[in-house]
């Protein structure tokens, strides 16, 4: 049986979520929550140690997903690698 590790990380962005909530339509919530799983699943996939916003840097962390976004196959737009970033900046 395996266990699933929940990280502070996670649940701040799932809050912040839950706050936006309430002012946002349900539609965009979820393309919001996509975006920052998508964020959320490289992090935990590439450094499966860091668990708290507070460890956070810009390098690795953030350049490193800024990174694999350039990187991924098929290629994203421009469009969609800056919409991504928007997201999870908010």
């Amino acid at each position: 049986m395996s266990t699933v590790r929940i990280y502070e990380i996670d649940k701040i962005i799932d809050e912040q979520l839950r706050v936006m909530a309430a002012t946002l339509k349900p539609a965009t919530i979820k393309y919001y929550r996509t975006q920052t799983n998508g964020f959320l699943r490289y992090l935990h996939t590439n450094y499966p140690d860091l668990e708290t916003p507070g460890n956070l840097q810009r390098n690795p962390h953030i350049l490193g997903w800024l990174r694999s976004m350039a990187e991924q196959n098929p290629r994203l737009t421009n469009r969609s690698r800056r919409a991504a970033i928007i997201c999870v900046r908010r």
